[in-house]
């Protein structure tokens, strides 16, 4: 992703019966650029799936890298909680892909 564009995070959540009649609050966190977007609460009944799209802002300022998604999804009562990580590159428009031929920002880009 280029720095200044926002992260797209599509996600599934199914409920196989964990968490029946507790708030849900998901909380997607990219802890070294310090930005943050929870989502809920909200209640999803046994045997039910849902689908979300959240976009996570990516400063301009960010340097060329990888990092860390964290989503954390909870039960606002504290009955449970999941981590899951998940990496992502954020590059600065203009810089090369690292196949060096193909610019970064062009909209056919491919993740190597």
């Amino acid at each position: 992703i280029c720095a200044g564009d926002d992260l797209q995070v599509l996600f599934t959540l199914q409920n196989d019966g964990i968490f029946d009649n507790k708030d849900i609050v998901v909380s997607f966190v990219a802890p070294e650029i310090a930005e943050k977007r929870p989502i809920g609460p909200f209640r999803l009944d046994e045997g039910e799936e849902i689908t979300k799209h959240i976009s996570l802002y990516i400063p301009e300022e960010t340097p060329t890298g990888m990092y860390e998604l964290r989503v954390y999804l909870y039960a606002q009562n504290g009955d449970f909680h999941r981590i899951k990580h998940r990496d992502f590159i954020v590059v600065q428009c203009g810089e090369y892909s690292c196949r060096r031929d193909i610019p970064v920002c062009d909209p056919y880009y491919e993740d190597c």
